[in-house]
C-alpha cells in the first residue's frame, strides 16, 4: 500500500512538473521579430517585351543576403496578424537583347527591392513547443531598376544609364516553424514567396521577378 502511494504521489509530482510545459503554447500576446537569410529574385531569361525585342539574361535567378524586421500579434492560439519590412538583396544580370527597332542593345541591369508586407497567420502548436505556422497577404514591393546600356543603331552608338522606379502590390505567402526557447524567446525558420509580374518589359515600370527568402529569425514576445 505505502509503495502504491508513493507511485501515486510520484506520478503526480511529475504530471504538475510536465504539464506546464506540454502547455506552454503561445496565447495572446504581441511580438517583435528579426530574419535574416537568403533572398532570390527568380529572373526569367528571353522575355519577349512589347516591342519584339528579346532581352536574354545569363542567370535565372540571384541570390544574397536578405533581412526583415515584423511587428505582430497572437489573437488566439490558432490565428494572429504581423506587419513587416524586408531589404531583399540586389540582382544584377547582363542583357543582351535582338529583334526590336535598335540593332542592338547590350549592359547590366540592376533591380533593387525594398517592401512592406501584410499578414495573416493560421498557427498549428504540434509539439510542446513547437509551433507550425502559414502566412497569407499583400507585399507593397518598391522596386527600383537601374540600367547601363549600350545601344548600336546602324553607325550610331550611344551609352545611357537610367532608372525606373515602382510601386507594385503583389500577393505573398509563406510557411514556417518556432521553437520556444523560453517564456520570452522563439527560434524560427520561414520560406516565402512573393508572387512576382514578369510579362512586361524588365526595363518597364509593371516588371518585377518573383522573390524567395529562406530565412531565419529570432522573436521577441512582448505579452
Amino acid at each position: 500500500m505505502k509503495k502504491l502511494v508513493r507511485t501515486a504521489t510520484m506520478a503526480l509530482l511529475s504530471f504538475g512538473l510536465i504539464a506546464p510545459i506540454a502547455h506552454a503554447y503561445r496565447e495572446q500576446g504581441n511580438f517583435f521579430m528579426g530574419q535574416s537569410g537568403v533572398g532570390r529574385q527568380n529572373i526569367k531569361s528571353d522575355i519577349i517585351t512589347e516591342d519584339g525585342t528579346t532581352v536574354t539574361s545569363k542567370s535565372d535567378g540571384k541570390s544574397g543576403a536578405a533581412f526583415r524586421i515584423a511587428q505582430g500579434r497572437r489573437f488566439h492560439r490558432n490565428f494572429g496578424a504581423e506587419i513587416g519590412i524586408t531589404k531583399m538583396n540586389k540582382a544584377e544580370w547582363k542583357v543582351s537583347s535582338t529583334g526590336g527597332p535598335s540593332d542592338a542593345v547590350s549592359g547590366t541591369v540592376d533591380n533593387k527591392v525594398m517592401s512592406l508586407d501584410i499578414n495573416a497567420i493560421a498557427l498549428l502548436p504540434v509539439f510542446m513547443t513547437v509551433t507550425l505556422y502559414a502566412k497569407l497577404g499583400v507585399e507593397g514591393v518598391h522596386r527600383k531598376i537601374e540600367s547601363s546600356l549600350d545601344i548600336v543603331e546602324g553607325e550610331i552608338s550611344e551609352h545611357l544609364k537610367g532608372d525606373n522606379k515602382s510601386n507594385i502590390f503583389r500577393p505573398k505567402v509563406a510557411v514556417g516553424v518556432t521553437h520556444e526557447l523560453n517564456d520570452k524567446f522563439d527560434i524560427d525558420l520561414m520560406a516565402s514567396r512573393t508572387a512576382g509580374k514578369t510579362k512586361n518589359n524588365p526595363h518597364s515600370g509593371g516588371y518585377l521577378p518573383d522573390l524567395d527568402f529562406f530565412a531565419l529569425g529570432l522573436v521577441y514576445n512582448m505579452g
